[in-house]
């Protein structure tokens, strides 16, 4: 309990920081297909157990944040690979935020980085994070990103090319501009 209420302070100042660096995390990224009480699973197959009820309807995506690198996957020693699987991290689901343990399942993790869009630019065109980043936004997700009023955390993955908006929940492709 103490260290997921260490690793939530740490998630909302990583989160909320001004001018802060870009924090590396690993994450995991699923549709909720079942929501019970304090009991999540994925479509995936992942079982999580929630630290305090929330109220929301499932069928949408989630993300569980979790302290460090992901482990490294290897088919042939998949044993090897689940034991190495965090055994707790932070749900962002539907405009809540909560620690979860989970009980069951494999789930592949991603790097990232969790920071914060603390600018939005030409409605949208351009996103500026809290490390004074600035993003390009394609025109087909600007429809998004126009109505997106900053702040909010979001995810940067797969070699900085896909940002998810952690309160909304929605994926959106990125390039790095020069300053």
């Amino acid at each position: 309990m103490r260290t997921g209420i260490l690793f939530l302070t740490l998630f909302f100042a990583a989160a909320c920081a001004s001018a802060a660096e870009l924090k590396r995390v690993s994450f995991y990224q699923d549709t909720v297909s079942e929501l019970n009480g304090k009991v999540l699973t994925f479509l995936g197959g992942s079982t999580w157990i929630l630290e305090r009820e929330i109220v929301a309807l499932p069928l949408g995506v989630g993300v569980i944040i979790c302290d460090g690198p992901a482990p490294q996957f290897n088919k042939d020693r998949m044993t090897d690979y689940i034991k190495a699987l965090p055994k707790s991290g932070v749900l962002v689901y539907n405009d809540n935020t909560v620690i979860v343990t989970r009980v069951d399942g494999a789930f592949t993790l991603q790097n990232g980085f969790l920071t914060k869009v603390v600018e939005s630019l030409g409605d949208g065109a351009i996103l500026k994070t809290d490390d004074e980043s600035l993003w390009s936004i394609p025109s087909y997700d600007r429809y998004d990103t126009g109505f997106w009023l900053p702040p909010y955390p979001v995810l940067i993955f797969a070699n900085e090319l896909h940002m998810i908006n952690l309160k909304k929940g929605k994926k959106i492709w990125i390039e790095r501009r020069i300053k």
